[in-house]
């Protein structure tokens, strides 16, 4: 099997020992680095600001219905529906984009990136996988074992957005990849049709002009909605979490401190994961075979340089102490000892 380079979170693949190929043959590109130095070596936790419980007026058990909800700032709660009311100096606000479009209701919001997701968790009896990625002509297909012997898969083809299978989405699965090499057919063919998912991606293409406004601030893909093709969607929320509670102050004037310093590095990042994603669907035969060629002779003469496309992703380290959220509920709380 062509064994998978270090792109994207593919690092992850080469740091582990795991196998990927880059066409459907399995032709061998690139063999994985065993313990490259300074790199992904043990994982640095993150120690999270204390967060206090909310206040004792508060619901001890809050629903919430996902919508569209009425929203009034600045204030000290957010009205969740007309029937719930949660009250906290810290609130946080799920949804799909209806806060995002409310705070900058000129912004275009998410497009199509050009391809579409299939994703599989599966049991596939007899079958050994290892982490592995295998590269077509604008497809591309990744197993990666789970701790309880099944499999998560997730396959990709540059398809018009919108689309579905005219009879079942594991069908259209055999179609796209069905003769590619083994354990492929074996995956499909142990799935059932109606456990398969299918998404369009859609990212940020333009960038928001702030990740806040006022004291409302967007996280995640709702502020830098990004292609899986480096695995950094979720560790940017991550991340825009940690910096958040770094900068947030229940009673500072607005969170303008949290866009200067997480914008530019979300928008570098979503446009790596752009430009990944066209490396490994790309449809050229020309390029195709100099992406490979590319990546076999740098992986044969200095393999280390496979994980240069990680410097700045991987290297980010958590903001110091203190943090404003914990120095505003000290405030908070010598106030109530001087006031009982």
């Amino acid at each position: 099997m062509v064994v998978e380079p270090a792109f994207q979170h593919r690092a992850f693949v080469g740091v582990q020992g795991g196998l990927a190929a880059l066409s459907r043959h399995a032709r061998i590109l690139a063999r994985p680095i065993p313990n490259p130095p300074g790199v992904f070596t043990r994982p640095r936790p993150v120690q999270p600001p204390s967060i206090p419980s909310t206040s004792s007026r508060s619901p001890s058990r809050t629903s919430s219905r996902l919508g569209t909800s009425p929203w009034y700032e600045p204030a000290t709660h957010v009205n969740i529906s007309p029937s719930n009311q949660a009250t906290s100096d810290r609130t946080c606000r799920a949804g799909d984009g209806a806060v995002r479009r409310t705070l900058f209701p000129e912004h275009g919001g998410p497009v199509y990136s050009g391809f579409t997701i299939w994703r599989i968790v599966t049991a596939v009896p007899g079958v050994r996988f290892v982490a592995q990625e295998t590269w077509g002509s604008g497809r591309f297909w990744g197993t990666q074992p789970l701790k309880d012997g099944r499999v998560h898969t997730y396959a990709a083809a540059k398809v018009p957005g919108g689309g579905r299978a005219t009879d079942d989405e594991r069908a259209e699965l055999v179609r796209l990849f069905g003769d590619w090499h083994d354990p492929i057919p074996a995956v499909i063919a142990a799935v059932r049709p109606e456990d398969v998912l299918r998404h369009d991606v859609r990212h940020i293409a333009e960038p928001l002009p702030a990740f806040h406004g006022g004291r409302v601030a967007l996280l995640g893909d709702a502020a830098h909605a990004m292609p899986p093709t480096l695995g950094q969607g979720g560790n940017q929320a991550i991340e825009d979490a940690v910096v958040l509670a770094h900068h947030a102050d229940p009673e500072g004037p607005d969170l303008a401190a949290y866009t200067a310093d997480r914008k530019p590095r979300t928008t570098a990042i979503a446009r790596k994961a752009v430009g990944a994603g066209r490396l490994s669907l790309m449809r050229s035969r020309p390029g195709i075979a100099l992406r490979n060629a590319t990546i076999a002779a740098v992986s044969k003469a200095a393999p280390a340089l496979l994980l240069r496309s990680f410097d700045g992703i991987a290297d980010w380290r958590p903001p110091k102490p203190p943090y404003a959220s914990d120095q505003a509920h000290t405030r908070q709380a010598h106030t109530r000892q001087a006031h009982p």
